[in-house]
């Protein structure tokens, strides 16, 4: 089992480094993406923790993601917004 950390600026980026990395157990995020595409159905079996960092004004892509995904292995996701104030 491994741990993975990444930053993605597209949503397939999170994709395609799910299926380059198939045997991590955690994967921790920080994305901030504001694309707005169809993405293909992905299921990943090993993945197990997904901690993801987010832009608070990309929220809408964030779930276009997640319902992308299939973890049937997953115990724990987290997503925090991002900390930085936007006034």
């Amino acid at each position: 089992m491994g741990l993975l950390e990444g930053c993605a600026d597209h949503p397939n980026a999170v994709l395609h480094l799910l299926q380059l990395c198939p045997n991590p157990s955690s994967l921790t995020l920080r994305v901030a993406f504001d694309q707005k595409e169809p993405l293909e159905s992905f299921t990943h079996i090993k993945l197990q923790s997904l901690p993801i960092l987010y832009d608070a004004l990309l929220t809408r892509p964030l779930s276009d993601l997640l319902n992308a995904l299939s973890l049937p292995n997953l115990r724990a996701l987290e997503a925090r917004r991002n900390g930085h104030n936007t006034s």
